[in-house]
């Protein structure tokens, strides 16, 4: 941690207290991505609004990929969010029709085609598309390790986890030397 992060309310900017920083490169082996996980604690809850740090043992995690990693996530990407975005114009067109006619059975055929391009964006689209970065959204670690900038702090919740947010790597010209 470069500086103690912060956030502003009715009081001016707030520090946030972490305590006990530790983290760890999860990798599993062949895969184009992994998670740099950091933990931290905090001795009292942080509010802002209606938002809540909690205090206890809090974890951010940010993807990292090697170059040719990325390469092919933003590939693959890029062609799912084609292929979306064809099925979107596709079912944007049968709505148009279903607009211009009057006949009840077109109308009824027109609805369900544009149902059936929805429904074929939603089977194509995968949260795991969110976490594959833009080229302005990495930073570079090394010659082929590559941080994604946006990322998520969550606790865990009995067995589980609970997802509190997401996090964001700022300033990042401070990172490297």
């Amino acid at each position: 941690v470069v500086s103690k992060p912060s956030f502003i309310n009715l009081d001016g900017t707030q520090h946030i207290d972490f305590q006990m920083g530790c983290w760890e490169v999860c990798w599993v082996r062949d895969k184009p991505a992994g998670t740099l996980v950091c933990a931290f604690h905090t001795d009292q809850d942080y509010n802002r609004n209606d938002a809540v740090l909690p205090c206890g043992d809090l974890w951010l995690s940010f993807p990292v990929w090697t170059t040719d990693g990325l390469r092919l996530g933003q590939s693959e990407k890029v062609k799912v969010m084609e292929k979306i975005k064809l099925n979107l114009e596709k079912r944007d067109l049968e709505l148009a029709k279903f607009d211009m006619t009057d006949n009840p059975i077109k109308k009824a055929l027109f609805l369900r085609n544009a149902f059936s391009y929805a429904e074929k964006c939603s089977d194509l689209h995968h949260p795991t598309l969110d976490t594959i970065p833009d080229e302005n959204q990495i930073l570079k670690l090394q010659d082929n390790l590559l941080l994604a900038t946006n990322g998520m702090i969550w606790k865990k919740n009995g067995d589980g986890h609970l997802l509190l947010g997401s996090a964001l790597i700022t300033n990042s010209n401070q990172l490297m030397p």
